[in-house]
């Protein structure tokens, strides 16, 4: 590009003006952000480097009328990011840490819902026998228990097959109650049955004696027997 003589003039001008004072203050170029200031000439676009950190009467920290001030950055404007690079390999597993502290006791849970019945067990094998019980206490005492004996003298004769004969066992020895059970049996020279008998008057005691057999009986001229009354 050519340059006319006036504008070559007053770039000689200016930079020689520029030249005239460098030596007197000392410039921070670029800035302390990176930052590179300068002047471009008018019409020519000669550039100097400025400093607009120096005192404005320092003609390094200012353009003239003939120049436009311009700046640009040291590192240049951030690039546009890169492709994802792929995958790195899985590092080593490192080694287990120390076990921590034993933490608190929880609270307790509330109870759970009642499970299903379970299904019926098989039967299982019978036990062995118990050893015996004691004999336990009955529901009569010796209290409850009257025993008469009876030798009553019978007229000679005999008991026909089927036939009974009826004694009165009253008197001052007996102490029957309505309710009572009157049992008894006699000697085994004769075969007779007794016939059980509830007494239904106090202290009247009429038992009665039985041939039941299909033979008449000759009975003794005393016949022994037993009567017992056991209260109900």
């Amino acid at each position: 590009m050519k340059i006319s003589g006036k504008r070559a003039l007053i770039a000689l001008a200016v930079f020689g003006a520029a030249l005239g004072v460098g030596g007197v203050a000392y410039a921070t170029i670029p800035s302390s952000g990176g930052v590179y200031t300068a002047c471009e000439l008018k019409g020519v676009g000669a550039v100097r480097l400025i400093d607009p950190s120096l005192s404005a009467k320092n003609f390094q920290s200012h353009c003239t009328p003939f120049e436009e001030q311009i700046s640009w950055n040291q590192s240049g404007p951030p690039g546009r990011t890169g492709a994802t690079g792929p995958a790195g390999t899985n590092g080593a597993i490192g080694q287990a840490g120390p076990q921590g502290p034993t933490g608190d006791r929880g609270a307790v849970g509330q109870t759970g819902p009642e499970g299903p019945t379970g299904d019926r067990g098989a039967t299982g094998q019978a036990g062995p026998q118990g050893p015996t019980g004691a004999v336990g206490a009955g529901s009569l005492t010796l209290s409850d228990l009257a025993v008469w004996t009876f030798n009553s003298t019978q007229p000679g004769g005999s008991l026909a097959a089927g036939s009974c004969f009826a004694v009165d066992v009253s008197g001052t020895a007996v102490t029957v109650a309505p309710g009572d059970l009157l049992m008894g049996w006699v000697e085994d020279t004769v075969s007779l049955t007794f016939n059980s008998v509830i007494v239904s008057q106090a202290n009247a005691a009429d038992i009665e004696f039985c041939n039941d057999t299909g033979t008449t009986e000759v009975l003794p001229a005393s016949l022994p027997y037993t009567v017992i009354a056991l209260a109900p």
